[in-house]
């Protein structure tokens, strides 16, 4: 026999209480009932928990991936700022190599035989990528070309700092070559009273060779270093009396006869225009004068040809 339950039912506006009489089966559905609606209900609730995060997660990626464009936006701005950059700099280094030509061709000097060219140095600039090509296939096309360029100029920057190198070796060269030349008149006063060449001599009548230039002027007067050299004599020689020897190196070297002082001593370093002595007549001499003699690799040649002032 079934069981059965009567409930009672009661109310808060006291009325009589009602009742009802059920069976223990119909209770058992009705609390399979109720706890079946309360699994669902947990498992939507579940659900809804679930897809808030998920919306929640997603909008967070959204974000992410949003500022990661941004980002590479931003990045793809700067390499090619970077890439421009860099043909920029190309360009400078080949606009000093036709500068460093320049000098070149002022000063006489050779172009050294282990230069190498780099005028064809280049690439594609940002420019030359294909437009239709998505943002990173262009980023990765360009830091390519940028690493193929970052090569070229850094073997270009080498052969500029050897060459200018030698070019610095060059100009120092020849600006020490200009500073030894004999270039100026050893007297700043007086007046040629023989040339270089063949000549009378005054003492024997007969014809002979001049090795150098006589400049006559009063005793005493200052006689000048035509040029940087090192004084490789300074005393008393024979006919030539008192007399200084300078040597301006690269073969080239100077003499001074017939001084009455000498103001230098062997080993001196002197300097163009720097006072080496005073005009004299000591030796074989007719009167106060300056034999002034210019040598090249030991052979005496026209003082006249070195004269520039």
């Amino acid at each position: 026999m079934r069981k059965k339950f009567t409930l009672f039912i009661m109310s808060n506006t006291g009325s009589r209480p009602r009742q009802c009489t059920v069976s223990g089966f119909f209770i058992g559905i009705l609390c399979l009932l109720s706890v079946g609606a309360a699994v669902w209900a947990g498992g939507r609730i579940y659900e809804y928990r679930q897809l808030q995060t998920l919306v929640s997660e997603n909008q967070r990626l959204q974000d992410q991936i949003a500022s990661q464009r941004g980002q590479m936006t931003d990045q793809a701005a700067h390499i090619r700022q970077f890439a421009a950059d860099i043909d920029d700099l190309k360009k400078k280094l080949v606009a000093l190599n036709g500068f460093e030509h320049q000098i070149r061709v002022l000063a006489n000097l050779d172009t050294p035989d282990n230069s190498r060219s780099y005028l064809g140095i280049g690439g594609a600039m940002p420019s030359d990528l294909k437009p239709t090509a998505d943002l990173t296939e262009k980023q990765s096309a360009l830091i390519r070309e940028m690493h193929g360029q970052v090569d070229q100029l850094q073997n270009a920057a080498a052969v500029q700092k050897s060459d200018l190198r030698y070019l610095m070796n060059g100009v120092v060269e020849k600006q020490n070559f200009l500073a030894a030349t004999p270039s100026i008149h050893p007297l700043k006063e007086g007046w040629v009273t023989s040339n270089f060449g063949n000549r009378t001599s005054p003492f024997t009548g007969l014809e002979e060779f001049h090795t150098g230039l006589d400049v006559g002027a009063a005793e005493g007067t200052p006689i000048l270093a035509p040029g940087n050299g090192t004084v490789t004599f300074a005393g008393v020689k024979g006919l030539y009396g008192k007399m200084i020897i300078i040597s301006h190196g690269h073969g080239m070297a100077t003499r001074y006869a017939h001084l009455s002082r000498i103001l230098k001593k062997n080993g001196d370093k002197v300097k163009r225009g720097e006072v080496v002595g005073l005009v004299g007549q000591t030796g074989r001499s007719t009167g106060p004068h300056l034999h002034y003699e210019v040598r090249l690799n030991g052979t005496a040649v026209n003082p006249q040809n070195y004269i520039l002032n």
